[in-house]
């Protein structure tokens, strides 16, 4: 199985595609691209790990602290 690309859409009151993440053949990397002081914090690894997690069938434990970080960012 190969993810090429993973759209992470708001929903109402209407479709909206917050944040487009393209995956590339061989290793890919999550890096903060702004220009904040603290380089690789707060980027939102771990979120987006779960995220790919949950979409290839996990079972999350603790589903609504995940939604609670993602509306966070928006």
């Amino acid at each position: 199985m190969k993810l090429n690309k993973l759209q992470l859409l708001k929903t109402a009151p209407s479709l909206e595609v917050i944040r487009t993440v393209d995956f590339h053949d061989g290793m890919n990397f999550i890096v903060d691209a702004g220009s904040s002081q603290e380089k690789g914090n707060g980027v939102g690894k771990t979120t987006f790990l779960k995220l790919i997690d949950l979409c290839l069938g996990a079972k999350e434990k603790n589903t609504s602290i995940l939604i609670m970080k993602l509306n966070q960012k928006m």
